[in-house]
């Protein structure tokens, strides 16, 4: 049986929606504890702080981590890749599974799914307000299909596919943080562009292997929209396939 990892930190949320990251996330893990959590062992990878924000649970398995290095939300997770038990797989706590999922350790990178083309048009825009050429140009350059992989469940087997995404995602990171830093330029919410569209962008090089998880079988509330669902809302999206 897989084990599950689920980093979490309220540090890197953009500000304008972070009052209802701390309104949800509570509710989120509790819910994902009584779907996914009854499935599989898991445990949360978080910093101190953010574990006294969730109102630091007993009955969760906690590890520590160091998130001050971190400029990125996912950054957790590309670092995390590198570190990964065998068998072990990192998932949002946002992702609410049915049933066990059907996996082998043959492929060489897991995702949740790729999103449908239709859902471009978010990532284009968010690619289109960058300001800085080198940055917009490398990232608009990108010849791949576009069809996002989604990493709300993510692992890598295969050790050169690891270090390529890892390397070329810190190097336009870095690039780009510097200088939005420079010119006092906020940065947060572009996170999932950059951890997954440079996926897109590796993975369109070479004839990869992607596990993606059965739809039948989940329900994932990616993106800020679930901080604007009550509770009763988020209930009924996740109910619809599973059984609470």
């Amino acid at each position: 049986m897989i084990k599950l990892v689920c980093p979490y930190t309220i540090k890197l949320h953009p500000d304008h929606y972070l009052e209802q990251v701390k309104d949800r996330s509570r509710f989120l893990l509790d819910l994902f504890m009584k779907t996914t959590g009854k499935i599989y062992d898991f445990t949360l990878y978080t910093d101190d702080e953010s574990y006294e924000f969730l109102g630091r649970p007993e009955n969760v398995k906690t590890k520590y981590f160091p998130t001050e290095e971190y400029d990125f939300i996912d950054d957790f997770k590309v670092e995390l890749l590198h570190i990964l038990p065998p068998d072990t797989y990192i998932a949002d706590f946002d992702l609410y599974l049915k049933e066990p999922l059907v996996i082998d350790n043959s492929y060489d990178v897991y995702i949740e799914r790729y999103e449908e083309e239709a859902n471009w048009e978010v990532y284009q825009k968010e690619i289109d307000s960058i300001k800085f050429d080198e940055i917009r140009n490398f990232l608009d350059s990108i010849d791949a299909l576009k069809t996002i992989p989604n990493i709300g469940f993510f692992r890598m087997n295969n050790a050169r596919l690891r270090k390529e995404y890892s390397e070329l995602y810190f190097e336009y990171k870095k690039k780009f943080i510097n200088l939005c830093r420079r010119d006092n330029y906020e940065y947060r919410h572009y996170s999932a562009l950059f951890s997954q569209h440079i996926l897109n962008y590796v993975l369109s090089l070479k004839d990869y292997k992607v596990y993606q998880c059965d739809q039948n079988n989940c329900t994932h509330l990616n993106g800020q929209y679930k901080y604007r669902l009550s509770e009763n809302d988020i209930i009924k999206r996740v109910t619809k396939k599973q059984i609470i």
